[in-house]
């Protein structure tokens, strides 16, 4: 398949003889219009579009199976390549296939450990996702890095470009879901099932339903989230629940029922619509006292969501009755907000009064 050059965007129909000549009479006839930056731009992001849609596919398909299978076979018989440039150089690029996309962002896989994220130009005119693009690249790959530094487990990212007739797109690329397999860190992506490594209904925390309904067999898989959600609070870094993805951990032992925990796993910062605040590294941590209410509430609504989205993997094969299982977790959540507020407490004290002041 031949991706469409940014010339086939811009280049007026070919005219006629007739018209040609009409035109050459006319005295205010000097020949075409010099093109702008902004012309040349978003031709070359329409010609980016061009190559990753096919035309026969509705935009979205890869949230349908239906869909997902025709994008997958259209990608598997036809050689689709970009141009990608880093610091290495210039490399021609096969896109093994479409992985998901959201609101403003596309992934593409490039191998199995890697992705590129481009622009979805589904949904906004190409003059305004030109406009915001960089800004977004930019604050995905500081607030990850920041994000890495403070102890969350996040995606590595690398800023690129995609080099279309001469002109550069710029893009990122980012460790794939599938890349953690190995490390035995597997991904619950929030908004998209189907992107994720922890497959639904196949994976499970527990074997059965008698261990999940034991409140004490918790106690395992949550403990780490909990730090998880006292860093986030700490550092003032309070991310929307989009970027609050989950993933479960391997961790062996013969004391506990569970053999992974339960972990936060941040990707997909930026928006649209407003500029993201990439927050201070600071080597002391902020405690305010005067927020207590709010710090309570936020933990709670950390861990309700959490649960929500574990339950919904853990329970989608058991015929327990939802009422019980809502029941059930309510307790969790009522639990764990508890002991997380006891470990802000004892944390604030400890850090208030260090060894060397006592």
């Amino acid at each position: 398949m031949n991706l469409m050059t940014v010339s086939d965007f811009l280049n007026p129909p070919v005219q006629t003889p007739s018209s040609a000549a009409a035109a050459s009479d006319s005295p205010s006839a000097a020949g075409p219009e010099p093109l702008n930056r902004k012309e040349i731009e978003h031709a070359a992001y329409k010609a980016l579009n061009s190559l990753i849609n096919p035309p026969d596919i509705y935009s979205g398909a890869e949230y349908d199976p239906e869909g997902r299978r025709e994008l997958d076979e259209f990608y598997s018989k036809n050689y689709l390549s970009l141009n990608i440039v880093d610091e290495n150089g210039i490399r021609k690029q096969q896109l093994i296939k479409r992985l998901g996309c959201g609101g403003s962002k596309r992934a593409i896989l490039l191998d199995p450990s890697t992705a590129l994220l481009i622009p979805n130009m589904d949904i906004d005119p190409i003059s305004k996702i030109a406009e915001r693009w960089e800004r977004n690249i930019s604050e995905e790959i500081a607030v990850s890095e920041f994000i890495k530094t403070i102890g969350f487990l996040s995606p590595s990212l690398k800023k690129v470009h995609i080099s279309i007739s001469d002109f550069m797109i710029p893009a990122y690329t980012s460790e794939s879901f599938e890349s953690f397999n190995s490390k035995g860190i597997f991904i619950i992506d929030q908004k998209n099932k189907h992107s994720s490594s922890w497959k639904y209904r196949e994976k499970f925390l527990f074997k059965t339903n008698a261990e999940r309904l034991e409140p004490e067999n918790w106690n395992s898989p949550m403990s780490r989230v909990i730090v998880d959600i006292m860093q986030l609070i700490l550092y003032k870094a309070n991310f929307g629940s989009d970027s609050k993805n989950l993933a479960l951990v391997e961790k062996r032992s013969e004391r506990a029922v569970c053999q992974h925990e339960i972990r936060y796993f941040c990707f997909d910062f930026s928006s649209k619509m407003r500029t993201t605040e990439i927050p201070e590294l600071t080597c002391n941590p902020q405690f305010d006292s005067t927020k207590i209410g709010w710090i309570e509430n936020y933990a709670f609504n950390c861990i309700n969501e959490i649960l929500i989205s574990i339950f919904d993997y853990e329970f989608s094969n058991s015929r327990i009755p939802r009422d019980q299982i809502k029941e059930f977790r309510e307790k969790l959540e009522k639990k764990y907000t508890q002991v997380f507020m006891e470990a802000y407490h004892k944390t604030e004290t400890q850090l208030e009064n260090p060894p060397h002041r006592r």
